[in-house]
């Protein structure tokens, strides 16, 4: 298993959460975002030109870490963002999996502007497949993708589109089959957000926002 946190290096003391297991990832700034993806990112009219800015940051990272393990053909990847906490040992079946699984996240509506779902998910202990589910997974704090062939089909999949979206609704969005695992292996710690200053919950094992 490869196992690699993104950080912005002006995060150094968020490293420490991390053994020498994990592999860093170094997160894109706002400063260093490429004017394409500024152009094509969507933001509502009321979106700051900094949280913006931080959107693009974050899918820039993500991007271009799919982009390593397509072009280094690496398989069995665990990715997280840097405020993740695991929960509990990564689990032997998921060394099986060849596709995309969620670690951690929380249950939206089907319809992304219904919000957070807050029913009965009926999830059974250990991997669940979303096709056939009233909700998906959203966030990128934690996801597994087992093979550089389903990373290459997610990042053509992206990147061919002519507007991008936040990188975790642009996952969402994708036709690629994905699962999750439940309960989560990794909850969101509750730390100030490097991209929504004011953002005020977080994703909890049981994929609800607290």
């Amino acid at each position: 298993m490869i196992k690699f946190y993104i950080n912005l290096d002006s995060c150094p003391e968020r490293k420490e959460y991390f053994d020498t297991t994990w592999k860093r990832f170094i997160a894109t700034p706002r400063d260093k975002v490429d004017e394409v993806t500024d152009k094509k990112m969507i933001s509502y009219h009321n979106v700051t030109r900094d949280y913006h800015l931080a959107k693009c940051g974050c899918f820039k990272s993500h991007t271009l870490l799919l982009r390593y393990i397509c072009d280094n053909k690496l398989n069995n990847v665990i990715i997280v963002e840097d405020d993740a906490e695991q929960l509990r040992p990564i689990p032997d079946e998921l060394y099986n999996e060849t596709g995309f699984v969620y670690l951690g996240g929380f249950f939206i509506n089907k319809k992304k502007t219904d919000g957070e779902f807050k029913g009965e998910s009926n999830s059974s202990d250990g991997l669940n497949d979303l096709q056939h589910k009233e909700y998906n997974v959203c966030q990128t704090t934690s996801y597994y993708i087992g093979s550089y062939q389903v990373a290459e089909e997610l990042l053509n999949e992206i990147l061919s589109q002519s507007r991008y979206r936040a990188i975790d609704i642009m996952y969402i969005n994708s036709k690629i089959s994905k699962k999750y695992y439940y309960p989560a292996i990794f909850k969101e710690r509750p730390i100030e957000s490097t991209i929504r200053k004011n953002k005020q919950k977080v994703s909890n094992e049981f994929y609800q926002l607290i």
